[in-house]
């Protein structure tokens, strides 16, 4: 997922979307390689996700 991507979540349902086409990426037959690279992804994702919303509450 790319940041214009992630800027377009509006909500938790698109959240929740996202998160499991991501997950979906991880699969047992993929390379390990590949699923670390999948992983990264999804955890850089999660951490843009969080920081996004504390933003979003202190403000």
């Amino acid at each position: 997922m790319n940041t214009t991507e992630f800027s377009q979540l509006n909500d938790y349902h698109d959240l929740a979307k996202c998160l499991k086409s991501e997950v979906k990426k991880i699969d047992i037959k993929t390379s390990s390689d590949e699923k670390n690279m999948n992983l990264f992804s999804l955890q850089r994702f999660l951490k843009e996700f969080i920081n996004k919303n504390l933003n979003h509450l202190i403000m």
